[in-house]
């Protein structure tokens, strides 16, 4: 984000989906400093910013300049459907009245 974005109130379910890189950066906190319940902040551990895209996925089957790499499908493969899940959960909670057990999961890890 840009210096000169300041932080708003979210009042609405919000699903936020992070790789590590960006969790680790401290000014981004201020991104939820006006959030209100119903955010989710999700870190999700080896992802870079395209693996919330199909980009990694076609990428490691067809490649014109390398071989299929099945390692880099089987990770992208976990971690699109990791993302599909987490994304079902939250519409399902909001939009038809479900549950989110990965979502709901009190989890708070403070730096120290």
């Amino acid at each position: 984000m840009n210096g000169d974005v300041r932080p708003i109130p979210v009042r609405k379910p919000f699903l936020f989906l992070a790789t590590e890189e960006h969790a680790s950066d401290e000014s981004r906190a201020r991104e939820y400093v006006g959030s209100e319940s119903n955010t989710y902040y999700v870190v999700v551990t080896g992802a870079d910013h395209m693996s919330f895209t199909d980009a990694d996925l076609v990428s490691s089957r067809f490649t014109r300049d390398l071989k299929p790499d099945d390692g880099a499908f089987e990770r992208a493969l976990i971690t699109s459907t990791y993302t599909r899940s987490l994304v079902e959960e939250f519409l399902a909670k909001y939009l038809k009245a479900g549950v989110a057990p990965d979502l709901d999961l009190i989890v708070r890890v403070d730096k120290q």
